[in-house]
């Protein structure tokens, strides 16, 4: 008796040592963008690499933020060690990492990496007289170049011929941002300019409100020539 447990125990044992071990996967690497890169595309592809020592085939887990404390998940089940997020938002640091899953309950949580998108490549600015203005509407023109609508209280500086409180100031600039030319238009009330839109003859046709003497507001629409 004690013969046959001894030959069922061994037999028990060489059966378990022939039980393959399943092993988790192991952690995300190779980030790209790398860890801590900077001036990243908008629209970046994100890519890892991951293997698993038993060969199973893995599927990943994104979590994407930018709160490294609170990272969401951004897609689950992902089939390939890439994934495009679509346009970002620049000069944003954003985090992310990685969960690695072979489909038999292991898994391997990577690091959390991250990268800061690029910063707007600022062709020009510029800067029109100083307080009391103010810009409401911009469309860019068919030559390149773009008119402004707004209001003004001042009369110095860029603007003259203020003609009380605020007026219209509608202003064109070149493609570079320089000014071709402004014109003020009111009365000794508020005058504001709220659209502007270029017109099929060239000219331009803006829209706003006027104040009378006696408080009330009517509509003020001008047209200008090319």
């Amino acid at each position: 008796m004690k013969r046959i447990v001894f030959v069922l125990v061994i037999l028990g044992l060489v059966l378990l040592s022939c039980v393959p071990v399943n092993h988790p996967p192991t952690a995300p690497t190779n980030p790209s963008p790398s860890n801590g890169a900077t001036d990243v595309s908008l629209m970046p592809t994100l890519s890892w690499e991951a293997s698993d020592p038993d060969g199973d085939t893995l599927t990943f887990d994104l979590y994407f933020g930018i709160d490294s404390n609170n990272l969401e998940l951004e897609k689950t089940d992902l089939i390939g060690e890439s994934y495009a997020t679509g346009t970002l938002n620049s000069g944003t640091k954003y985090y992310w990492k990685v969960v690695a899953k072979e489909g038999k309950g292991g898994e391997t949580e990577g690091p959390i990496w991250s990268f800061i998108t690029q910063q707007p490549n600022i062709e020009w600015d510029v800067s029109l007289n100083r307080a009391d203005d103010f810009a409401l509407y911009i469309q860019q023109t068919s030559d390149g170049g773009y008119i402004v609508a707004g209001w003004t209280a001042s009369n110095d500086g860029d603007i003259s011929g203020n003609h009380g409180t605020y007026d219209y100031w509608i202003v064109k600039l070149n493609s570079d941002g320089s000014k071709a030319w402004d014109v003020v238009l009111g009365g000794s009330y508020n005058d504001e300019a709220y659209s502007i839109q270029q017109t099929s003859d060239g000219g331009y046709i803006v829209a706003g409100g006027k104040i009378s003497n006696a408080g009330d507001i009517d509509y003020w629409i001008i047209k200008f020539s090319k």
